[in-house]
């Protein structure tokens, strides 16, 4: 049995090893990018000495190489790592290779993966460790790699646990030992690295007794650290949609974003819109379309129709606008997006239809693990609803793609796929979450795994309503939901929305709240520019634009007291200010 062990090298002159000939060499990547050989070995750190020492004495027979892959720590570059595999692929041939180490923060593990492949198919057995702190690490969950994981729950040191459909493949006894070091002669270690080693040796006797073929269908049955990405089962090329309400207005105002044509927008007569130009509805954009009468569609002009909110033009207008819809789009062979979860009649072919919402089989099994990504994240988040949090959100996907980056976007709105977004966590209104507190954060990780795999240089993605409660009065007020999501994406930086109206003090709870739970650092506020008029009607008047004396006092108000600058959403160039605040910071 030939094995290769790759750690910091070997102490070769330690008295457990005197009697013993020592092989190995050493791989390092050299600044050009090419790999140098070189014959010492010696271990300056314990950990190869260790690990070396273990597997020796639980498979005295084997013939061991140790491959010096770390010199002055424990520690490794991704791309380092996949050109030394590559090498090693490229030049020997073992039966097993011991990787005691992992890889937490990673960019895409697409290479990583294919090197990995190309092992399984020569029937050389990979076995790694996973992180000790409970992450997910690599190459150790890596599809075709014997993944190891410790648990203090077995009884004995060489008892194991074989999962199934898990990116962890096999568990081992995690307790205290004695083994090999550098300075002491001998040291009590504890770890994933080192349950590693009677794992390969478990591996070891399962390859004489079972060969390879039975070997890797017994141990990476079901594996997959993929989680499911969701797709449309259908294809949009022209499209309508209805109501015209909060959630649409993100397509009418932002139609150069969507792959494909929106060719009307209809409402109901109730609502008091139809035959008024969009742009004169929403003010921000140039859209000059005219919004139409639901009951006069054109189904011929159309192939899928977005169905957005209906319950509350529902409730007003005491029509079931949901089944008549369905049913004629049934009639005419139309596809339907919906943003709500609504009844299937049977006639309606399940490629037709496609409803917006998070699944349990999304998730991977993952053992509690959480991946880590190295891309930098900007989240937007509010102090309320309704600020322009997710126009924000499309307006840094739009000037990001046009300065050139390739950005990921996880969207937690129920447009995010028909923007192209890569992943959708619909969290907003009217949203349908049947997942545990775990459950949303096991997904809601693997969602930005996934755009992570796609190598994107900046991922993109946001908050609904906001972090704190304006009132502690009743259960209803607290953002429980949201700011989960917050913990869960772990940010890099924070564009915070605000209201001219909020109250100062709360805003600074806010900020403090979210760099509390995440990583964060909140860069900078950007403030919606309407407010109620101030009239006998209150809150329940018309907004209308806040005065250039009003928005002054705002920025220095904010500046003075939270040391942050504040940028107006209606003001293009303030954005760009921001956006660029944003990426420097990041660099």
């Amino acid at each position: 049995m030939k094995i290769a062990i790759l750690d910091s090298g070997v102490r070769k002159g330690h008295p457990a090893f005197e009697s013993k000939a020592v092989e190995g060499f050493s791989l390092k990547v050299t600044e050009t990018g090419e790999i140098q050989k070189g014959y010492d070995f010696e271990d300056t750190i314990g950990h190869g000495t260790a690990v070396y020492y273990l597997i020796k004495c639980l498979i005295p027979i084997a013939d061991i190489v140790n491959i010096k892959i770390y010199f002055d720590q424990a520690e490794i570059h991704q791309s380092d790592f996949e050109y030394i595999l590559e090498f090693i692929y490229n030049n020997f041939q073992f039966d097993i290779i011991n990787i005691s180490m992992g890889i937490v923060n990673c960019c895409s593990t697409m290479k990583m993966q294919a090197i990995c492949d190309k092992f399984y198919q020569r029937n050389t057995i990979i076995v790694s460790a996973f992180d000790n702190e409970g992450a997910v690490s690599f190459p150790a969950a890596l599809d075709h790699v014997v993944g190891v994981d410790g648990s203090e729950s077995l009884l004995d040191i060489k008892d194991y646990i074989i999962k199934q459909n898990s990116i962890v493949n096999i568990v081992g006894k995690s307790k205290y030992q004695k083994v090999a070091w550098t300075f002491p002669d001998y040291n009590i270690v504890k770890g994933n690295s080192f349950t590693c080693c009677y794992v390969t040796a478990i591996i070891s006797n399962l390859l004489q007794n079972n060969g390879s073929k039975r070997l890797q269908e017994l141990l990476f049955s079901g594996k997959s650290i993929h989680h499911t990405t969701e797709k449309l089962p259908f294809k949009i090329i022209n499209a309508a949609a209805f109501p015209f309400n909060k959630e649409i207005h993100a397509l009418a105002g932002n139609e150069g974003l969507l792959s494909f044509n929106m060719v009307a927008y209809y409402s109901a007569a109730e609502s008091g819109q139809v035959g008024r130009r969009i742009s004169s509805v929403l003010g921000y954009t140039a859209n000059q379309r005219t919004i139409q009468d639901v009951s006069q569609i054109d189904w011929e002009s159309f192939d899928t129709l977005i169905i957005g909110h209906l319950n509350q033009l529902e409730t007003l207008t005491r029509h079931d606008y949901s089944r008549k819809l369905i049913n004629l789009a049934c009639e005419h062979h139309k596809n339907i997006y919906s943003f709500d979860t609504i009844e299937v009649s049977k006639e309606l072919h399940k490629n037709n239809i496609y409803i917006a919402k998070a699944a349990k089989e999304q998730i991977v099994k993952s053992e509690k693990k959480l991946f880590q990504t190295n891309i930098p994240i900007i989240c937007v988040c509010g102090t309320n609803s309704r600020q322009g949090k997710y126009s924000l959100q499309l307006y840094f996907r739009k000037r990001l793609n046009e300065i050139g980056y390739k950005v990921g976007q996880l969207g937690t709105e129920p447009s995010a796929i028909l923007f192209g977004m890569d992943e959708m966590f619909h969290c907003g209104y009217n949203q349908q979450i049947n997942l545990s507190i775990e459950e949303i954060y096991l997904l809601i990780n693997q969602m930005l795994w996934n755009i992570t795999n796609n190598n994107p240089e900046i991922i993109l993605t946001g908050c609904q309503s906001g972090v704190l409660p304006y009132s502690y009065s009743n259960i209803k007020y607290f953002p429980t939901i949201h700011r989960i999501c917050l913990e869960a994406m772990q940010p890099d930086v924070v564009v915070l929305c605000i209201n001219p109206f909020d109250d100062i003090e709360y805003v600074r709870r806010t900020v403090y709240a979210i760099e509390g739970v995440t990583r964060a650092r909140v860069i900078g506020c950007v403030c919606y520019p309407k407010d109620y008029s101030e009239d006998w009607k209150g809150n329940f008047s018309k907004t209308v634009r806040i005065s250039k004396e009003k928005e002054e006092m705002i920025k220095n108000s904010y500046k003075k007291k939270l040391g942050l600058n504040v940028y107006m959403l209606d003001v293009p160039q303030e954005l760009d200010d921001l956006l660029i605040s944003c990426l420097e910071y990041m660099s």
